[in-house]
């Protein structure tokens, strides 16, 4: 498992802008295959795999190895979300949302997954179904950036600027 923790930590360095893609991936990439050396079975190395498949533009691989991750562990989060934007890109938008409800479900207090799904809404111009969820995201957590920047968004998708702003 400290490979996938390594790898992960390499992955939220990408989504996070903290150092280049093209330094972190080959990192996270190496420490998720050194994972699935020790373990072959280990969902989220396939996860991690799956996530940077994404980032590479590898959609279709991406897929195969988000549902990999899905079948080895059926609770894993981060795979279903990841999985999400896989089915966005393919234009399976309602598969999407129904897989970030399943990462919601499953993690029920990460702010991450909630943004997410904000986020979805709004690329998906479902700008009321993304205020109304991120209202009541807010409500248990009013300062969290990923929450407050979706909302902010999902505002000015509606042509409400000052709300946005505020």
């Amino acid at each position: 498992k400290a490979w996938i923790g390594l790898a992960d930590g390499w992955m939220e360095s990408v989504f996070w802008h903290r150092v280049p893609a093209v330094e972190a991936l080959p990192k996270a990439k190496a420490a998720s295959y050194h994972a699935l050396e020790l373990d072959p079975d280990l969902g989220e190395s396939y996860a991690i795999l799956g996530a940077i498949g994404i980032v590479d533009y590898q959609i279709q691989e991406a897929e195969v190895l988000l549902r990999k991750a899905i079948e080895l562990n059926p609770n894993d989060p981060f795979a279903h979300e990841r999985l999400s934007w896989v089915m966005l890109f393919k234009g399976q938008p309602d598969e999407g949302v129904n897989l970030l409800n399943t990462a919601i479900e499953l993690d029920p207090l990460s702010t991450r997954n909630k943004g997410a799904m904000c986020t979805m809404h709004y690329l998906l111009r479902r700008n009321d179904e993304g205020i109304r969820r991120a209202r009541d995201y807010l409500a248990s957590d009013p300062k969290d950036n990923y929450l407050l920047w979706a909302m902010a968004y999902l505002q000015a998708g509606k042509g409400n600027y000052q709300q946005a702003i505020d």
